[in-house]
């Protein structure tokens, strides 16, 4: 089946499946809810915002967590409800907070420009009613450093939440935060439970929810695990912690948690095929028709677990590196592999639904189509892209 997608797509695709995402999210929330039941997951549109895979989160119970225009209209066109919206990123144009706040969803502020923009449109719209969240920097509190957020060791929170006091049509809903450590332990995530409810208390804030970001390890082939320093939790372990600590804290409170990675690392695949192999020195060298840029667009130094599909071959190989198409001298996929491997095998990367399509640019070659699988159904869900496609925005 999967072979036959190259009549289709010669060079390679990318293969979405649905079900994996269908019981990512089912076992996230289930292992929250067994011990706290006031709960809403949020999916990142950044992480990867295929149309279909949204959709597909949405009808499972997620709303729509985006960071700019674009997400926030792809979200829209999804037909996500306005309430089911949830507006982060640390650089909203007035246009984009105007858009939101009439649309009727939720901003999260991060700084206090964007605080000047909402203060604009609420003495624009005095008798219009507003969302608000605020983000909040605990850069002190943690000793971690962030970029994000309102400063609460510089009095930045503190200013906001006098000023909300001036605006009674804007209704602060709730505190978000979003920071990660190296560890990104259970612990760790349910930390910021307990200090977003500490932040609450000190200033006697009546809130509707907590929000507590991302950023949770996801869950990964063994052969990618391995190459972590740090034993990765499974989503039962976070569930876990994460809803004994709302209970703890206040077990009528709702959580709001905005996962990516953790929903659709593990559901996506890229196919390519093994376009040559050649000498190159006293080793041997193989090209396929994929790139880096197509698994590990972020450049990260991991090595991306892959499985080869083809005939029972006698070409062995001892530490042969796995290059791609591009010009590139540094485009190599795999270091090294040893084991069987000829012209035309099929190698096929798992582990690749955070991230990758996103940021997958058009170099050298138009990006590949992607394919989903759902409930033993194989659908076409982008095509492969043409200089069409490419050259669209430019005025030639």
């Amino acid at each position: 089946m999967l072979n036959g997608l190259f009549n289709l797509s010669p060079q390679g695709y990318y293969l979405l499946d649905l079900d994996v995402v269908t019981d990512n999210f089912n076992r996230f929330y289930n292992s929250i809810s067994a011990k706290h039941k006031n709960l809403q997951l949020a999916y990142s549109y950044k992480t990867n915002y295929t149309p279909v895979l949204c959709k597909h989160l949405h009808k499972l119970g997620a709303w729509a967590e985006v960071v700019s225009e674009m997400e926030f209209d792809m979200a829209v066109l999804n037909k996500v409800k306005p309430a089911e919206i949830i507006l982060n990123g640390p650089s909203k144009t007035r246009q984009l907070v105007d858009k939101c706040l009439n649309f009727g969803s939720l901003i999260q502020i991060d700084n206090l420009s964007e605080w000047l923009f909402v203060k604009e449109w609420a003495l624009l719209n005095p008798t219009k009613k507003a969302m608000i969240g605020l983000r909040v920097n605990p850069t002190d509190d943690y000793k971690l450093s962030s970029r994000f957020g309102l400063s609460v060791a510089d009095s930045e929170f503190e200013m906001v939440l006098q000023d909300l006091e001036k605006f009674p049509q804007l209704s602060l809903k709730g505190l978000h935060i979003h920071v990660i450590d190296q560890s990104r332990t259970p612990a760790f995530f349910a930390n910021h439970i307990k200090y977003l409810q500490k932040l609450s208390k000190k200033y006697s804030l009546e809130l509707a929810y907590l929000n507590i970001g991302g950023g949770f390890y996801s869950e990964m082939h063994p052969e990618l695990e391995k190459q972590f320093l740090d034993n990765i939790p499974s989503m039962e372990d976070y569930g876990k912690a994460l809803g004994i600590q709302m209970q703890k804290i206040n077990p009528e409170m709702k959580l709001i948690i905005e996962p990516g990675a953790l929903l659709v690392a593990n559901a996506m695949s890229f196919a390519c095929k093994v376009a040559a192999i050649k000498k190159n020195g006293p080793t041997n060298l193989t090209i396929c028709t994929g790139s880096k840029y197509n698994i590990k667009p972020t450049l990260h130094a991991k090595q991306m677990p892959f499985t080869r599909i083809g005939e029972e071959v006698e070409s062995q190989f001892n530490n042969i590196q796995i290059s791609g198409y591009t010009c590139k001298e540094d485009d190599i996929l795999i270091d090294s592999y040893s084991g069987p491997l000829a012209v035309g095998d099929v190698l096929l990367f798992d582990n690749l639904g955070a991230y990758v399509t996103v940021f997958k640019p058009p170099f050298i070659e138009p990006d590949f189509a992607i394919y989903s699988a759902h409930q033993g159904n194989l659908t076409s869900v982008r095509r492969q892209q043409t200089l069409s496609d490419i050259l669209m925005g430019f005025d030639c």
